[in-house]
């Protein structure tokens, strides 16, 4: 026969239980939920990373002296130590072997390279680029309650902020900003999702301590909340 303690401890196991389960729920729309559902987001679009040269491949490579916009580009980053520069040759279009300059990430470099800045497709050829930090979630403001129709999953709309961890200073280098900062500015991220392509990312490195509001769709699978489907 159960005492009475006995009956109060297995009420309290099961309590426990029924409160581990809520909170550990993956499928609940909760604000720790949608943290770690934007955070892994902001980690797979490469927010805060730049294709150095538009959607050229990965480094090594090498440019032909005549490309001037983009050696100033390259040269910039030779400039903070991230890429190493040398003499050579490359093949033009009529497969003539004319000068170049053959640029190599450093050490100092692969601590914020990336050789996919941007993961398309799998079948987009993959675009070597530097990021400025690591992407996170800074405040989830608000989201609306889960919504569905017919057909279609539950989806939330949530609005929050991001801010950068482990920021570096090279970025912050005025022949950066002319040259590879101007990236941003001309909108090569306007399809990226989390950034509106007219320099939002360089806005926040001039105003880090107000991060703006983005909001977002997330939708529900048997794998939680995620941006696409």
């Amino acid at each position: 026969m159960k005492t009475k303690s006995t009956s109060i401890i297995f009420l309290t196991f099961i309590s426990f239980n029924l409160i581990l389960a809520s909170c550990s729920n993956p499928k609940e729309a909760s604000e720790a939920n949608f943290k770690q559902a934007l955070n892994t987001i902001l980690t797979k679009h490469r927010v805060g990373c730049v294709p150095v040269l538009g959607n050229m491949e990965s480094f090594p490579i090498t440019i032909s002296k005549l490309a001037t916009e983009q050696i100033n580009q390259l040269n910039s980053l030779v400039k903070v130590g991230f890429l190493s520069s040398k003499e050579g040759e490359k093949k033009d279009y009529s497969g003539k072997s004319i000068p170049g300059i053959e640029y190599s990430v450093t050490a100092e470099g692969e601590k914020f390279y990336t050789s996919n800045v941007y993961p398309r497709s799998p079948q987009s050829q993959p675009t070597g680029g530097f990021c400025i930090g690591e992407a996170e979630v800074d405040k989830i403001l608000n989201f609306t309650e889960p919504q569905s129709y017919p057909g279609s999953p539950q989806v939330s709309n949530v609005k929050f902020t991001y801010k950068f961890k482990n920021l570096g200073k090279w970025f912050e280098d005025p022949e950066v900003q002319a040259t590879v900062g101007t990236m941003w500015k001309r909108g090569i991220f306007a399809n990226q999702p989390l950034n509106d392509g007219n320099g939002a990312l360089h806005k926040i490195l001039e105003s880090k301590d107000n991060p703006p509001e983005i909001q977002i769709n997330l939708y529900l699978t048997n794998n939680g909340w995620v941006d696409k489907l």
